[in-house]
């Protein structure tokens, strides 16, 4: 059962990064964006919903900057402390909550975004949001789950969808403006559910902006 309640993602970000399984994830997501041929060091690149940045910071190397953005004030200051830590001067982090009237500020050569799509219930307003803060032949890439039961989230408070349909996500792109979009499996997860091994595909769909 779906339903409107939002997750306190910000009491997750502590202990976000020691989740072995998310990690993994992130760095499969990451590659299947690296190999997609839509990432270059040229771009200024937005990760969009960006946690910790455990995919922000597996992309870094191959793109000229990127801004991480979040609702999350909690999983921003955690990304925060690596850009210290390690002294990175080519990524910043900003606060972003388009549907509560904080858009994103700034135009982006590449928007990548993984496992947030199912956490906005606009889909196509999600997809106006990044049409626009994307230059002209802007890229998009962003990455998640096939239709699934339900079963994927052990607590689905804050899913707004239990995965995608990938070819009405790709009608929704056209609708909005994109081209040249092309969809294929990034990564399967697989996980113990009720007693059995069960597999979830997570697409990565890439488009442009003309």
């Amino acid at each position: 059962m779906l339903n409107n309640i939002r997750k306190n993602f910000d009491n997750e970000a502590i202990n976000w990064d020691t989740d072995n399984a998310k990690v993994l994830m992130a760095k499969a997501i990451s590659g299947a964006m690296i190999n997609s041929n839509r990432i270059n060091i040229n771009q200024d690149v937005l990760d969009f919903g960006c946690g910790t940045g455990l995919v922000t910071l597996e992309i870094l190397p191959f793109v000229k900057s990127i801004v991480g953005v979040d609702s999350s004030t909690g999983m921003l200051e955690r990304l925060h402390e690596k850009i210290v830590h390690n002294n990175l001067s080519n990524i910043t982090c900003q606060f972003v909550n388009f549907e509560q009237g904080v858009p994103i500020q700034g135009h982006f050569d590449l928007i990548i975004s993984s496992m947030t799509a199912h956490h906005i219930p606009s889909t196509l307003d999600l997809f106006k949001e990044w049409f626009s803060a994307l230059r002209k032949n802007g890229q998009l890439c962003f990455a998640d789950l096939v239709t699934e039961d339900g079963s994927f989230h052990s607590d689905n408070t804050g899913v707004f969808h239990h995965g995608f349909n990938i070819k009405d996500l790709e009608n929704k792109l056209e609708e909005v403006g994109f081209v040249d979009i092309q969809s294929s499996i990034a990564t399967t997860i697989k996980k113990e559910v009720n007693g059995g091994l069960r597999q979830y595909p997570i697409f990565l769909l890439c488009a442009k902006k003309e």
